[in-house]
């Protein structure tokens, strides 16, 4: 995903790097608990 992270200054990176890996830690716990569901 694409954050616009290089039009940002060096901290507004930081925070789209962030945000980028909460969310990739979201949907990795979204496909666990529907694995679980499912089973």
């Amino acid at each position: 995903l694409e954050w616009g992270g290089f039009r940002l200054s060096k901290s507004g990176i930081k925070m789209d790097i962030n945000i980028g890996l909460i969310s990739f830690h979201v949907g990795q716990w979204i496909f666990i608990f529907e694995m679980c569901w499912k089973h």
